[in-house]
Parts: C-alpha cells; structure tokens; sequence
C-alpha cells in the first residue's frame, strides 16, 4: 500500500481543518488499537498550504478519512521536511 496526502489550502489551515484532520485521524488511530504502521505527518510541498501524509500501514483504518479529503495516493515524501503529527513515538525510525 503507497503512502497517501491531502492537501489543505492556507484558508483550510486557518480554518482549523489541519487540526480536526488530525483530531479524526488519532480518533481511528486509537480505534485502530494503535498499530504501529500508522502514522500522520504534515509539510510543505511548494504550494501554499499544507500537505498531510498518512503512512502506507493508515490506509486500512483511515481510508474514509483520506477519501473525504479527497486524498490520493503518492510517492514516499522527503522525511527532513516532514513534522510528525500523530502516531507511535518510533513512527519516523519506523517508516523513513
């Protein structure tokens, strides 16, 4: 399974749609049991606005959060540019 993003526009962000995206995304990921595969980033792409990456091990949990933001899938992102929102302490060792 690819790694998945959403891409949230400066107006989102401000808006607050970053932070109930990650709200949602630690709901499924305690509903999930925490598994260790599943993690949420965030970072910069170039455009204005804000890019969050779900791990390959999210899609199973998370699919209708990423479908309702209309994610797709995508390469592997650069780990350096990356902030980690949510999941394991170890997710970035675990995933980069």
């Amino acid at each position: 399974m690819p790694w998945h993003k959403v891409t949230l526009t400066i107006e989102q962000t401000a808006m607050g749609e970053g932070l109930k995206l990650r709200n949602q995304f630690l709901q499924l990921f305690t509903a999930a049991s925490m598994p260790k595969e599943m993690a949420l980033f965030a970072g910069t792409t170039g455009i204005p606005g804000t890019t969050f990456y779900f791990s390959p091990g999210s899609h199973e949990h998370a699919k209708s959060l990423i479908s309702s933001y209309s994610g797709e899938p995508c390469e592997t992102p650069n780990e350096k540019s990356l902030a980690f929102l949510a999941g394991h302490d170890t997710a970035r060792e675990d995933l980069f």
